[in-house]
Protein backbone atom coordinates (compact mmCIF):
# COMPACT_ATOMS: atom_id res chain seq x y z
CA UNK A 1 0.00 0.00 0.00
CA UNK A 2 2.47 2.57 0.99
CA UNK A 3 4.59 1.59 -2.34
CA UNK A 4 1.32 2.36 -4.59
CA UNK A 5 0.50 5.87 -2.66
CA UNK A 6 4.52 6.67 -2.96
CA UNK A 7 3.98 5.73 -6.34
CA UNK A 8 1.36 8.04 -7.07
CA UNK A 9 3.06 10.78 -5.10
CA UNK A 10 6.26 10.90 -7.43
CA UNK A 11 3.95 10.62 -10.79
CA UNK A 12 1.89 13.80 -9.64
CA UNK A 13 5.13 15.32 -8.71
CA UNK A 14 6.41 14.60 -11.62
CA UNK A 15 3.38 16.25 -13.78
CA UNK A 16 2.58 19.02 -11.95
CA UNK A 17 6.49 20.20 -12.77
CA UNK A 18 6.23 18.75 -16.39
CA UNK A 19 3.51 21.45 -16.57
CA UNK A 20 5.40 24.50 -14.78
CA UNK A 21 8.23 23.63 -17.47
CA UNK A 22 5.46 23.31 -20.02
CA UNK A 23 4.28 26.68 -19.13
CA UNK A 24 7.42 28.42 -18.82
CA UNK A 25 8.65 26.95 -22.61
CA UNK A 26 5.65 28.80 -23.63
CA UNK A 27 5.86 31.91 -21.66
CA UNK A 28 9.82 32.28 -23.43
CA UNK A 29 8.64 30.90 -26.93
CA UNK A 30 5.71 34.36 -26.96
CA UNK A 31 8.39 36.60 -25.76
CA UNK A 32 10.52 35.76 -28.85
CA UNK A 33 7.53 36.21 -31.23
CA UNK A 34 6.73 39.57 -29.65
CA UNK A 35 10.12 40.68 -29.96
CA UNK A 36 10.04 39.34 -34.07
CA UNK A 37 6.80 41.51 -33.92
CA UNK A 38 7.90 44.51 -32.94
CA UNK A 39 10.87 44.07 -35.36
CA UNK A 40 9.02 43.34 -38.66
CA UNK A 41 6.41 46.43 -37.70
CA UNK A 42 9.32 48.38 -37.86
CA UNK A 43 11.25 46.80 -41.40
CA UNK A 44 9.79 44.37 -42.71
CA UNK A 45 13.04 42.95 -44.34
CA UNK A 46 15.25 42.63 -40.58
CA UNK A 47 12.71 39.56 -39.11
CA UNK A 48 14.67 37.40 -36.80
CA UNK A 49 16.05 34.37 -38.16
CA UNK A 50 15.00 30.67 -37.10
CA UNK A 51 18.27 30.60 -35.00
CA UNK A 52 18.00 34.11 -33.74
CA UNK A 53 14.54 33.16 -32.29
CA UNK A 54 15.74 29.98 -31.07
CA UNK A 55 18.33 31.89 -29.00
CA UNK A 56 16.02 34.41 -27.80
CA UNK A 57 13.76 31.54 -26.84
CA UNK A 58 16.59 29.92 -24.74
CA UNK A 59 17.85 32.95 -23.28
CA UNK A 60 14.20 33.85 -22.26
CA UNK A 61 14.00 30.25 -20.34
CA UNK A 62 17.24 30.88 -18.53
CA UNK A 63 16.20 34.64 -16.91
CA UNK A 64 12.17 33.17 -16.45
CA UNK A 65 14.24 30.43 -14.28
CA UNK A 66 16.50 32.55 -12.51
CA UNK A 67 14.41 35.05 -11.38
CA UNK A 68 11.89 32.07 -10.56
CA UNK A 69 14.76 30.93 -8.30
CA UNK A 70 14.89 34.72 -6.88
CA UNK A 71 11.51 35.16 -6.20
CA UNK A 72 11.17 31.57 -4.22
CA UNK A 73 14.46 33.01 -2.11
CA UNK A 74 12.41 36.45 -1.13
CA UNK A 75 15.20 38.59 -3.17
CA UNK A 76 14.72 41.76 -3.49
CA UNK A 77 13.77 43.65 -6.48
CA UNK A 78 16.90 44.67 -7.00
CA UNK A 79 18.20 41.55 -7.60
CA UNK A 80 15.83 41.05 -10.08
CA UNK A 81 16.10 44.15 -11.84
CA UNK A 82 19.75 42.86 -12.37
CA UNK A 83 19.38 39.21 -13.50
CA UNK A 84 16.56 41.05 -16.37
CA UNK A 85 19.14 43.27 -17.39
CA UNK A 86 22.06 40.91 -17.69
CA UNK A 87 19.92 38.94 -19.91
CA UNK A 88 18.18 41.61 -22.13
CA UNK A 89 21.55 43.19 -22.57
CA UNK A 90 23.11 39.58 -23.30
CA UNK A 91 20.36 39.50 -25.53
CA UNK A 92 20.69 42.53 -27.74
CA UNK A 93 24.57 42.52 -27.63
CA UNK A 94 24.67 38.94 -28.87
CA UNK A 95 21.47 37.84 -30.76
CA UNK A 96 20.34 41.12 -32.54
CA UNK A 97 21.66 43.38 -35.46
CA UNK A 98 22.27 47.06 -34.99
CA UNK A 99 19.23 47.00 -37.60
CA UNK A 100 17.32 45.12 -36.00
CA UNK A 101 17.71 47.21 -32.80
CA UNK A 102 16.48 49.98 -35.07
CA UNK A 103 13.80 48.02 -36.72
CA UNK A 104 12.18 47.04 -32.56
CA UNK A 105 12.50 50.61 -31.56
CA UNK A 106 10.58 51.88 -34.20
CA UNK A 107 8.00 49.05 -34.33
CA UNK A 108 8.11 48.74 -30.94
CA UNK A 109 6.16 51.82 -31.34
CA UNK A 110 3.71 51.21 -33.53
CA UNK A 111 2.84 47.86 -31.80
CA UNK A 112 1.52 49.79 -28.63
CA UNK A 113 -0.52 52.29 -30.78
Amino acid sequence: MKRIITSILLILGLSLSLSAQSKMENKAAERAEKFNTEIVAGDKSQALTDDQIAQITELEMNRLKEVRGLRKSNADKEAIKAVNKKYFKQMYSEVLTKEQKKARSKGKDKVKN
